[in-house]
């Protein structure tokens, strides 16, 4: 999929009555008796528009049980790419993989159009969100394993270094002009090098493509990861690339609190050994090969840009000379310390 901003309109967040009634009338769900508008998660109460502002969403009782509708977003609504995510996202359901269940409409169909805007109901999964337990790590190591197991269905590969250059493009950087120029030529030299080294000839296996901790759900009872959420991003291609994410997410990137957004600071070397655990565990089960090996440290650079543009594109952090120190340092240098890391 092609790399869009978001066009942001004053109704966003705002969802009428009009649409619950054409849920209830595509959907043999039951009838409404309730909305919410958080997640309750113990004693935390999360706004559904603070953890996620990609698109509209809403938690739903009926007689029948509880739901989730969610608007596709507009960098992946188009006709092409939800069918790809659809399909990958049943044949992993139907492979046991830990997510949430697509309802089909009574048109057989699974997502609705209203006014062009989609939106799909899924079933919800009750329960709790990432604590930072080691063995929580663990099993979401193992839970991207069997998705990075499967094989595609269609080939959506995405350009996933043009999706970088066009996050650069959209950046204004002011008075640090030749800091774009820097990541450019940066980005470009990597991808120069992957084509040399073999990056193109790995096996494209189905990739969710936003692998991170605030997309599980795991068993209040236990570690165990119960479901994997937001499939929105779902592509094909080289497993570490799904990993490299993982590895930012757990052990690397720092987040605001309650949000997908990341804090001034960017990243922590003390996270580190979280990056070692996940890694530790995917490996065990998916035997990454020496090429795949020698691969990653390169593709975690290249996914680190890919999150820190992103993150000026949300205005998580303005553009400065601090921000700009940290980025170079940790691609340059505290990268081998995070590999060796992982690799000891």
């Amino acid at each position: 999929m092609k790399f869009k901003e978001k066009i942001i309109n004053i109704d966003f967040y705002d969802f009428d009555d009009s649409l619950i009634k054409i849920v209830e009338q595509y959907y043999n769900i039951g009838e409404f008796i309730a909305v919410q508008p958080i997640i309750l998660d113990g004693e935390y109460a999360s706004l559904l528009e603070v953890r996620s502002e990609t698109s509209k969403k809403m938690i739903f009782t009926t007689t029948f049980g509880k739901y989730f509708l969610k608007q596709i977003p507009w960098y992946c609504d188009s006709d092409d790419d939800l069918q790809f995510s659809i399909n990958n996202q049943l044949n992993l359901y139907n492979k046991n993989i830990p997510m949430a269940k697509i309802i089909q409409n009574n048109e057989g169909n699974y997502y609705i159009n209203v006014n062009n805007k989609k939106f799909v109901v899924f079933e919800y999964i009750n329960g709790r969100r990432f604590t930072g337990k080691i063995e929580e790590i663990k099993s979401a190591a193992l839970s991207l394993a069997k998705i990075n197991s499967e094989l595609p269905i269609g080939n959506d590969r995405t350009d996933y270094f043009k999706i970088i250059e066009d996050q650069i493009e959209i950046i204004d950087f002011g008075e640090y002009s030749d800091f774009k120029t820097y990541l450019l030529k940066f980005i470009n030299n990597i991808n120069n090098n992957f084509s040399i080294n073999g990056f193109y000839n790995l096996e494209p296996i189905t990739l969710h493509g936003d692998f991170n901790k605030w997309n599980l759900v795991f068993d209040p009872s236990n570690s165990e990861v119960l479901g994997v959420l937001d499939f929105d991003n779902i592509d094909c291609g080289p497993r570490i690339r799904d990993l490299s994410e993982a590895i930012l997410s757990f052990g690397v990137i720092c987040y605001k609190k309650d949000s997908t957004n990341f804090t001034e600071k960017v990243y922590s070397k003390e996270n580190f050994v979280y990056a070692k655990e996940f890694y530790k565990a995917y490996n065990f089960h998916a035997d990454l090969s020496d090429l795949e090996r020698f691969l990653l440290p390169d593709l975690i650079k290249v996914v680190f840009l890919e999150l820190v543009t992103l993150g000026l594109i949300r205005k998580d952090f303005s553009l400065n000379q601090l921000l700009i120190n940290n980025i170079k340092l940790f691609i340059q240098d505290e990268i081998n310390v995070l590999v060796k890391e992982l690799y000891n």
